[in-house]
């Protein structure tokens, strides 16, 4: 028979080993999705265009640290996706199941430049995805705020992905209303 004092060791040994695996272990989440989007400037459905992204790469969830994505998206409409590198995404902020972070495309030539920004919110499984890019993207043509969305096909489904979202996610969610 186990003295008391060893039985408590046990415990307390059992007990940190499970707060260690907790706090180490990522929660990895393997993500190959290939998604319908459209396009648009903040002006309206004019602007509507058709195109699709790509994710590859893994979702990091730990617990007790910051959540981040390893891989790449790519967005058929705009080349820079293609051949620029991308930063990990950071989740920034995490509200009822949607999550925010920046979206950094960089130079893969010395001396790594960024070349494009924006914000990106996306569910867990990338099934709904908002990106706000900076105004100028690279191939856009445009001037002013863009926004692609997924899953859509039109720009009223975008709309209305949209409004689900900031919903979810709250007042920091563009666009606003």
């Amino acid at each position: 028979m186990r003295s008391k004092s060893s039985i408590i060791t046990i415990f307390i040994a059992v007990l940190l080993g499970i707060g260690l695996f907790l706090y180490y272990y990522k929660f990895p989440k393997e993500i190959n999705a290939d998604r319908t989007a459209v396009s648009f400037t903040e002006d309206g459905p004019s602007s509507t265009m058709n195109t699709s992204i790509k994710i590859k790469g893994t979702l990091y969830r730990p617990i007790f640290r910051q959540a981040k994505f390893v891989g790449k998206i790519t967005i058929d409409a705009y080349d820079f996706t293609k051949q620029d590198g991308m930063a990990y995404i950071f989740i920034t902020l995490k509200s009822n199941g949607i999550n925010m972070g920046n979206l950094t495309y960089q130079s893969n030539e010395y001396p790594f430049n960024i070349t494009e920004q924006g914000l990106i919110w996306f569910d867990n499984n990338f099934e709904n995805i908002n990106i706000w890019s900076s105004p100028e993207w690279k191939d856009s043509g445009h001037h002013k705020n863009m926004f692609i969305v997924a899953e859509s096909q039109n720009y009223e489904e975008a709309i209305d992905i949209q409004k689900r979202m900031r919903n979810k996610f709250g007042k920091v969610f563009v666009p606003k209303e």
